[in-house]
């Protein structure tokens, strides 16, 4: 496991075969280049020294020869670790088929040791995976073979794959006591090579039996052979690993740390697979550190570089992590929409005209708003919104207009007269330019001075007007149309008088359109009903709808929002 010592070497023998015209020595000398270039973590390139040889010299009447006299097939073991650099680059797919082939190719040939090799680097590539039962079964195939054959040190490495697959499907209690007595036979063999991989396996295992002191140690142990020999293919995930001991041992900075510095070895590697992985326990880590933004977008962007794979495991995992940070941030997303439409509606007044409301977000937002103020002394504005849709586009547009009518800001109108402020609108949020978001609305400016409530409506189901002593309920319709469908509309007013201690109610369709089921189970005129029959009035009033209206939907959770404002104009609303 010197392999600073085989660059030199590998080098030579390619710069020795390149005088001949043998390719069975080329592929040889391909092989010492490639490997070398592997277990020191160039991925890349080994990759393109095993594609070279592959492509260009696996003529396997020509390499006869040299097969004989290594006792292995040079075909073979070039599209083992062309497997194993496949996987690293982000390939899972076609390294596991190139394995499958290579198994198949050794059994064609019927060489032993071909076949131990095929298996050996098999398992290896599924323990990559994290495909627990196939990289027991390759073992296992693999301790038979050696077991006939005598081949002690592979003997060794197929308990510590064994080993590894009983850990991947959770058989801590015989995985764990097997992995320590393959790793004393393979270092009974005096290899070094691979070591660091074989004690990654070992803490990662001792981790999750509560042994962290022993996992500290093969950690550590790993990560110094990394850098003694540069056996570097394995120093992320030992990097990645030990950052996981951290957070088992609840330091998190150390655990960020180490999950850095296994990206940015991933990233120098050139391994996907590696910076996946290390990117999702960074990703986790913020997650419980409420950075569930950065989380998700760190993992989308490495996930987003993969085109295939994507029924591995370490994929699956990232999908659903990439889902529940998604889920997570479409509820702060809610939450802060929720949050910005209260904050844009006034609280509620007292006076002359007494004004409560409640609003109550559907589950997915829609675009409701509500807004009143004083325009002057004399004249009070009040509105309902209600932007098609749902989702923080129609809630921010639905704002937004309440933000127009609220400052006045509408050039050229008079915003006591409802008619011209219903036609500006109109004009100012066509749908063409707001992505076909079209809305309701129902504006009225109460006159103080004389008691009467002028109003204009565009879509708008009526508002309603409950005063003391009448038997029915006074209905304030809509004559318009829908406000940004077509331009140049004209939106009516009408007026009314409006008796002391009368009530009146602005109210959204998620008021009355419920359903259960999917069917529909009240709608407008029995909701005007409902109210007409209410005595309470205020909040009382409002929060008994609300119940009500949960009750026959069957849920807490709304379909749409619910919206609703009550006007009470006192006794003395006109002095």
């Amino acid at each position: 496991a010197e392999f600073k010592l085989c660059v030199d070497l590998a080098a030579e023998a390619l710069r020795f075969v390149g005088r001949l015209n043998d390719p069975g020595m080329t592929m040889e000398a391909l092989f010492l280049q490639g490997l070398t270039e592997f277990y020191r973590g160039n991925f890349a390139a080994a990759h393109d020294h095993c594609s070279l040889a592959v492509a260009n010299f696996d003529d396997r009447n020509r390499t006869k020869f040299w097969a004989t006299q290594t006792g292995e097939d040079s075909g073979a073991t070039h599209r083992c670790y062309l497997a194993l650099a496949l996987w690293h680059l982000g390939y899972p797919d076609r390294a596991l088929q190139l394995s499958r082939e290579t198994i198949a190719l050794a059994r064609t040939i019927g060489h032993p040791f071909t076949m131990e090799y095929a298996l050996h680097h098999a398992g290896w590539l599924r323990q990559h995976c994290q495909l627990g039962e196939d990289a027991q079964a390759a073992a296992d195939e693999q301790i038979e073979i050696a077991t006939e054959q005598g081949f002690v040190f592979w003997h060794a490495t197929g308990i510590l794959y064994r080993a590894g697959g009983l850990l991947l499907q959770g058989n801590l209690r015989e995985g764990l006591p097997l992995l320590v007595g393959g790793l004393e036979s393979y270092r009974a063999t005096g290899a070094e090579i691979a070591l660091p991989y074989y004690l990654s396996l070992l803490g990662d295992g001792y981790t999750r039996a509560g042994r962290f002191e022993d996992a500290h140690r093969a950690l550590a142990e790993g990560l110094d052979l990394a850098g003694k020999n540069e056996d570097r293919f394995q120093e992320a995930e030992l990097y990645r690993l030990l950052g996981e001991l951290h957070l088992a041992e609840t330091d998190d900075q150390a655990a960020e740390d180490c999950f850095r510095n296994s990206i940015e070895t991933a990233r120098r590697q050139q391994s996907r697979a590696w910076e996946l992985r290390a990117t999702m326990s960074l990703a986790r880590l913020w997650q419980r550190q409420d950075c569930g933004n950065e989380a998700r977008d760190a993992l989308a962007a490495v996930y987003g570089t993969y085109t295939e794979g994507f029924t591995m495991p370490d994929l699956v995992d990232a999908k659903a992590l990439l889902e529940t940070l998604g889920n997570e941030r479409m509820r702060d997303d809610f939450a802060a929409g929720v949050k910005y439409v209260l904050g844009c509606i006034p609280p509620p007044m007292d006076g002359p005209v007494s004004i409560d409301w409640r609003y109550v977000p559907s589950s997915n937002l829609g675009g409701d708003s509500i807004g009143y103020h004083w325009i002057d002394d004399d004249h009070l504005a009040l509105h309902l919104i209600d932007v098609m849709g749902h989702g923080l586009d129609s809630a921010l547009l639905s704002v937004t207009i309440t933000n127009v009518l609220r400052s006045g800001s509408l050039m050229g109108t008079d915003m006591r007269q409802p008619d011209q402020v219903l036609a500006k609108l109109n004009d100012a949020f066509p749908g063409s330019r707001h992505g076909q978001k079209f809305f309701t609305a129902w504006y009225g400016v109460y006159k103080r001075s004389s008691g009467f409530l002028t109003w204009s409506g565009g879509g708008h189901h009526p508002s309603i007007l409950l005063a003391p002593g009448a038997r029915d309920p006074i209905l304030l319709p809509s004559s318009g149309m829908i406000i940004g469908f077509m331009s140049e509309q004209e939106y009516p007013a009408k007026s009314c008088e409006v008796a002391a201690g009368a009530r009146l109610l602005i109210f959204s369709d998620g008021v009355f359109e419920i359903l259960r089921d999917g069917e529909p189970v009240w709608d407008l005129e029995a909701c005007i009903e409902y109210l007409a029959k209410r005595s309470t009035r205020g909040g009382a009033l409002m929060d008994e709808l609300l119940a009500h209206v949960r009750t026959l939907h069957g849920s807490h959770e709304l379909a749409d929002d619910f919206s609703i404002l009550e006007a009470y104009f006192c006794l003395d609303a006109r002095t």
